[in-house]
């Protein structure tokens, strides 16, 4: 597998209007990996934001991912649902933090048909004060219906937890049948940290499912990653045949 790697000394940014505040962006060349009910080519936005070093994670809103609609007001009226997912864990030196559990996955094909993943807020920090100069954590964002790891790799984040807690918000724009979802759990977020004794792990998912065919209302047309980039490396794979390939 090719890799695109941006360094925040080599990119060139422009300033955009973000969805909650004024951002600078790069857009970078992408092919999307996964069967997908959109299996088009995107470009990935990568968004430079600052954040505070704490353990918290600034919510964003469904109102900010997803377009508010009349049913919006009447719940009984919806033909879809929004759910909102948080948790607080605890990592030892590599973890598959799955964003939705098979137990999920069963319970919400019973009811629909389509899954849409808008939303992944991850906020990573150092559990213990010890006196390395570098603690390097490799946080790959993927895609788990493809069995081999490079070719699961969506988007991979390398930092120093010396340098500040690291945090991120992903809008993965990923649309799948739950159906799709028999042998796999969707996005899951792969983190390796071999030097880390113990890493405090917060993260929120929202994500819409509907049954049949509806206008999907996402506020965000192309996947973005907002993230630190003077203390986060990006790698974006350039073009990945096998997984274009696939059905």
């Amino acid at each position: 597998m090719k890799y695109l790697y941006i360094s925040p000394y080599m990119i060139t940014l422009k300033a955009v209007q973000s969805h909650h505040l004024s951002l600078l962006m790069a857009a970078f060349y992408f092919v999307p990996a996964g069967n997908t009910i959109d299996d088009s080519e995107k470009e990935y936005s990568i968004v430079h934001f600052q954040n505070s070093n704490n353990y918290g994670i600034k919510k964003i809103s469904t109102s900010e991912i997803y377009k508010q609609t009349l049913f919006s007001i009447f719940n009984f009226l919806k033909p879809y649902k929004i759910t909102t997912i948080e948790e607080n864990l605890s990592v030892e030196k590599y973890k598959d933090v799955y964003l939705l559990s098979r137990d999920d996955i069963r319970s919400h094909r019973s009811n629909y048909n389509f899954l849409h993943i808008g939303l992944v807020q991850f906020s990573i920090v150092n559990s213990y004060t010890i006196s390395q100069e570098t603690l390097n954590v490799s946080i790959s964002l993927r895609d788990s219906k493809f069995q081999k790891f490079e070719d699961s790799v969506l988007v991979r984040l390398d930092s120093d937890l010396c340098k500040g807690d690291i945090k991120f918000n992903w809008f993965p724009n990923f649309s799948t049948r739950l159906s799709d979802l028999a042998n796999s759990n969707a996005l899951v977020v792969t983190i390796d940290a071999p030097d880390c004794q113990s890493l405090k792990v917060r993260y929120r998912v929202c994500y819409k499912l509907w049954k049949k065919s509806i206008k999907l209302g996402y506020l965000f047309e192309n996947p973005m990653v907002e993230v630190d980039t003077e203390k986060t490396n990006v790698v974006i794979p350039k073009s990945n045949n096998n997984i274009n390939n696939q059905s």
